[in-house]
C-alpha cells in the first residue's frame, strides 16, 4: 500500500514540475 501511495505521489510531483518547466 505505501509502495501505490508513493508511487502516486511521484507521479503527482512530476506533474506539477511539468507544468512550470515543460521544457
Amino acid at each position: 500500500m505505501a509502495r501505490i501511495m508513493w508511487r502516486v505521489a511521484q507521479v503527482h510531483m512530476a506533474r506539477q514540475i511539468w507544468r512550470v518547466a515543460p521544457a
